[in-house]
């Protein structure tokens, strides 16, 4: 899975691309509702299911995201080539996180 992250969002989401790619698996299964949304480019409200956890990994850390919004339009005006968004909620989950710009890695301490 790709994610990009987004500093200037409070939760980490779930974007179309993931929705399409594992709609059998989402429909009906997980909670469907209307979510609420705002940003610069303005508001809207989008459908979205909602997921209660999401096991992953980055490098040799293993980590949950709880309670993610799958959206099943794009949230964004643009679409993103990336299967959802990190938000702050990753970020202050971990003690200490790197961002090497250079080398272009990830890493992080809990």
């Amino acid at each position: 899975m790709a994610f990009h992250l987004d500093t200037g969002s409070t939760d980490s989401k779930l974007f179309k691309s993931y929705y399409l790619k594992n709609k059998i698996e989402i429909d009906g299964k997980l909670k469907k509702m209307n979510e609420f949304s705002a940003g610069i480019g303005g508001s809207k409200t989008n459908c979205v299911y909602l997921m209660p956890s999401l096991n992953l990994t980055v490098g040799p850390t293993s980590f949950s995201l709880n309670n993610l919004s799958i959206n099943t339009q794009n949230p964004y005006a643009i679409a993103f080539p990336t299967d959802g968004s990190l938000g702050m909620d990753f970020i202050m989950s971990f003690n200490k996180i790197t961002l090497n710009m250079n080398k272009m890695f990830i890493s992080l301490e809990k």
